[in-house]
């Protein structure tokens, strides 16, 4: 006997449809396996891939090893784990070996004062660029000590330089590319150190000429020079712009050098003093 089929709602899906089959369908318990597959296939990649960083033996990663079991998961799902693990650990093996053919790194206490070392400009600063030279750490280049005369140029970052190792203190490195003596005046010529008591300049005539000596760079900047005050022995120090250095000294200042400059201006709240050797 046929049973009796009761009339449906309009709009309803029909009977035995694939809309009614997936609002009957229970969802599987959370025990099910169904359930726990994604959990799991999420799990154990995470697990391979710890695997391979720690460059465990590739069986291990793979799953064959003890501790690690894809039991459960679709050959598909087996094969892309280990697929994964195994890019991984070629990948960590790969830049393992790069790191053992690397040279080493020289270590900066076996390097001597006048030795001839190779290395790449890695930053630019106003005071100089430092260099590595592929030692324990970047040597120091000054802008001081980046030609015999002139006004330095500005090194640009990546430049190939040839230097010599100008002196070695408490583990830092200063370099030099200058030729003929490696002596250098002691004391610290940092243009900070150099600023002493501007007061002395301030209203200066604008014809009044100083005696001063060049005391070191800023890169591409101009020269520091440290300026005589007239009865007293303090030397505070001022810049000498390259657009004011006036003909021949573009070419020929070099640190020592004894010039005579005038004041532009002077801030002795601010430090800062403003030279030219420019006629007026």
């Amino acid at each position: 006997a046929l049973r009796e089929r009761r009339p449906q709602p309009a709009g309803a899906p029909a009977p035995g449809s694939s809309k009614m089959r997936s609002r009957a369908a229970p969802r599987p318990p959370w025990g099910c396996a169904r359930a726990r597959r994604p959990l799991l296939l999420v799990a154990l990649g995470a697990a391979c891939l710890c695997a391979a960083s720690l460059r465990l033996p590739p069986a291990f990663a793979a799953g064959s090893g003890a501790g690690c079991s894809l039991r459960g998961l679709q050959p598909a799902s087996r094969r892309t784990v280990a697929r994964t693990a195994a890019s991984e650990l070629e990948a960590a093996g790969a830049r393992e070996e790069q790191t053992a053919k690397a040279p080493p790194k020289v270590a900066i206490a076996d390097l001597e004062v006048g030795q001839t070392v190779e290395g790449t400009v890695t930053t630019n600063l106003p005071y100089g660029v430092f260099v590595d030279i592929e030692a324990e750490r970047n040597g120091l280049l000054r802008a001081e000590e980046l030609s015999d005369q002139g006004v330095p140029k500005r090194l640009k970052r990546g430049t190939k330089v040839t230097a010599r190792v100008l002196k070695v203190v408490d583990g830092k490195l200063w370099l030099t590319l200058r030729s003929g003596d490696l002596a250098r005046p002691s004391g610290d010529f940092s243009p900070k150190a150099r600023k002493g008591d501007l007061s002395p300049f301030v209203g200066a005539p604008a014809d009044q000429w100083f005696d001063g000596e060049v005391q070191g760079f800023l890169h591409g900047m101009g020269a520091v020079v440290a300026v005589e005050v007239p009865g007293t022995s303090d030397l505070p120090s001022g810049l000498l712009k390259k657009g004011e250095l006036g003909e021949g000294l573009v070419d020929s200042i070099h640190v020592g050098m004894k010039v005579r400059v005038r004041v532009l201006a002077c801030d002795a709240e601010k430090g800062t003093l403003d030279l030219t050797a420019k006629e007026p």
